[in-house]
């Protein structure tokens, strides 16, 4: 008998509802093994034994039965071990301690129902999972799920490393924008792929890939279709046995022998439309071919998504509306991420004035495209900003999000703060961009009003819960307002569902420079996709091994965070060398606000008696617009040993006397 996708843990005190969870999962095309399959004549050690190393995820059930269970305690344990582990509260109960590290989804109130977001958070919890394994045949690491395996495509130029920091956007940008108005789940079909017959290869690329796609097309937007429905289906009978479905799209593929390895020929069909949305070929060399599976399934969830979000936003839109954005989403798979920005956003350049969804990408591709584009796209993009500002304030609630744009652009030509200020402040009160809240969090924190700040990125991450970067920035205020536990927690729940190199790297060096988690957990949570160089450098960071310049160069060439030296100077290097990198960094303005923050917390106390940081913050204009509104950073009503001399001379510099 072949291994079961699922293992089920639970008492049997809890057996209604375990039976609940193996009905759901195997509808949802998942093969599960509890203990109510067991074949008589059959010990129950040997077979629960086997069953349980043998699965690709194990789903522990965790009530006030269960942790006093020593079977389920001891199931969870082995499955923590292989990194099988997906945790779930079934009820409120106090877990083993060596469990509480790890997430686990609150399902206390779940009834049963497919739309709820507490089983779709189960569901990509499984799929990181089940990932990992369907990529093995192919010869692709365990635990590399298609949400991981984006960022071995990112650039890791500075300029690039910036952009992911400032807007996080481009494909898939519509996670910044409210998912409130979301349809339900779209159905997909994911038909066999054909191979060429006797080609155990390309039979194994084609069955990774389209194992990938079940696991990762499975988050609560998009739902696909059993396996059992679409197998063994004729290629020129998909697209009947699509509409017999009633799926909202199909995926096909094609993988065959080219001359330097293989090809992938990828399609998506909009079934009711009887209409071929999308189609590629990618070719891959012999020493790139366990990247293929891993390529192929990436692009396809992309595009797919791509669509669903901006088919369902436009859903009282116009068919015109959504072929702008069927072609923006055509152009964004072809290109590498985090680059042309400029390109995508006038691929939406035709777009109704009346479209929110297409002017937020639209403005976030012209933000990058001013911030990291050449001179010339720089200057395109200043004047197409205006011109998309003054379009958006003709339009319903547009004021919000023209109020971002013009604070990007505020930013962009050292306007004042206080101006800057003020229009992040009103476009935060937009009810459905979690950007323009981000962007109001973050310079909030760069301004020291960390209990503000906390607060707005509280709001944005509601707004927006399927954005790893304001998960991010939520946390680590958390940390720097003091809130350790709530950081901790939200950091592991950032990494547990954005396992990319750059989220494993930020989460490590939080939780050391804000003692806002433990990061050997970290460590030991290494995504796939970090090579051995960066992981040797974050442990040596994390372990407090000091290095030297060469080193801390080596480090910084191997990682996608790429101001490692400044993060090194914090732990080990004397206030002068902080401060001279703060000055380094403070001339690109953009990213000075990562550092800034961590300037604010109780670890960076040893650097706030040095005269040079007022220096350096009036070059920001921060002392200009502390000293305009009557205001200081919060740091400045904490205990004198905390906050210097920083702030007796700011108090005397703004008028602002005790």
């Amino acid at each position: 008998m072949a291994p079961a996708d699922i293992f089920l843990s639970y008492s049997r005190e809890d057996l209604p509802v375990a039976r609940r969870f193996a009905d759901a999962l195997q509808k949802a095309g998942f093969t599960v093994w509890w203990d109510q399959a067991i074949r008589s004549g059959e010990t129950y050690d040997q077979v629960t034994e086997d069953a349980l190393r043998a699965a690709k995820a194990v789903v522990v059930l965790w009530s006030t039965h269960s942790v006093r269970s020593r079977w389920v305690r001891s199931e969870a344990t082995i499955a923590l071990r292989q990194n099988t582990f997906v945790p779930v509260m079934i009820e409120p109960c106090d877990r083993p301690v060596m469990f509480e590290l790890n997430q686990a989804g609150d399902m206390s109130s779940w009834k049963g129902s497919t739309k709820d977001k507490s089983w779709r958070a189960l569901l990509d919890d499984i799929g990181e999972k089940l990932g990992g394994d369907a990529g093995a045949a192919a010869g692709v690491a365990p635990e590399q799920s298609s949400r991981s395996r984006l960022a071995g495509f990112i650039p890791r130029s500075k300029a690039a490393a910036l952009a992911v920091g400032l807007v996080a956007i481009a494909g898939a940008g519509y996670a910044l924008y409210s998912q409130s108005a979301l349809a339900q789940s779209s159905r997909t079909a994911v038909f066999a792929f054909e191979v060429p017959a006797s080609d155990p290869v390309a039979k194994q690329l084609a069955d990774a890939t389209r194992q990938d796609l079940f696991v990762q097309l499975n988050d609560g937007e998009i739902e696909t279709l059993a396996r059992s429905k679409t197998d063994d289906i004729a290629p020129n009978q998909q697209s009947q046995r699509a509409r017999e479905l009633n799926a909202d799209y199909a995926v096909r593929g094609k993988v065959t022998k080219s001359e330097n390895g293989y090809s992938f020929n990828l399609s998506i069909e909009d079934v009711p439309a009887e209409e071929n949305l999308w189609e590629q070929t990618l070719t891959s060399k012999p020493s790139d071919q366990k990247q293929l599976a891993i390529r192929a399934a990436d692009m396809v969830k992309g595009v797919l998504h791509c669509f669903d979000s901006q088919r369902s936003h436009l859903k009282s839109g116009s068919k015109a509306e959504f072929e702008v954005l069927k072609k923006y989403c055509i152009y964004d798979a072809r290109v590498e991420p985090y680059t042309g920005f400029l390109e995508r956003a006038r691929a939406l350049s035709n777009a109704s004035t009346d479209a929110s969804p297409i002017h937020f990408l639209l403005a976030m591709n012209l933000i990058s495209a001013l911030n990291f584009g050449s001179k010339e796209e720089s200057a395109a993009a200043h004047q197409e900003m205006i011109a998309l500002a003054q379009k958006m304030e003709r339009t319903p609630d547009g004021e919000y999000g023209a109020a971002t744009i013009r604070a990007e652009l505020a930013l962009f030509k050292s306007e004042s703060i206080e101006k800057q200020m003020v229009l992040l402040e009103k476009g935060s009160r937009s009810p459905k961009l979690g950007f323009s809240k981000k962007g109001y969090a973050s310079k909030l924190a760069e301004l020291g009003m960390i209990g503000t700040a906390v607060r707005v990125a509280k709001e944005a991450v509601k707004l927006a819960p399927g954005n790893p970067g304001t998960r991010r920035l939520y946390a680590r205020l958390l940390a720097v307002n003091g809130q350790v536990s709530e950081s901790s927690a939200a950091a592991s729940y950032s990494l547990d569902r954005y396992a990319t190199s750059q989220a494993w790297e930020f989460a490590i060096i939080d939780s050391v420079l804000l003692n806002s988690g433990d990061s050997s957990a970290f460590l030991r949570a290494r995504p796939s996709t970090v090579s051995d160089e960066t992981y040797r450098c974050m442990k040596n960071f994390a372990e407090g091994v000091k290095a030297s310049d060469q080193e801390i160069f080596d480090c910084e060439s191997a990682m996608v965070f790429t101001s490692y030296e400044i993060i090194y100077a914090l732990k080990y290097r004397d206030p002068k060398t902080v401060i001279d990198l703060y000055k380094e960094y403070a001339t690109t303005k953009n990213s000075a606000a990562f550092h800034i923050e961590y300037f604010y917390s109780k670890q960076a106390a040893h650097i706030r008696n040095d005269p040079q940081l007022l220096a350096l913050f009036q070059n920001l204009g921060y002392v200009d617009y502390w000293k305009a509104t009557k205001t200081l950073p919060d740091i400045c009503y904490s205990p004198a040993e905390e906050h210097g001399s920083f702030c007796t001379d700011l108090r005397r510099i703004t008028g602002q006397t005790e």
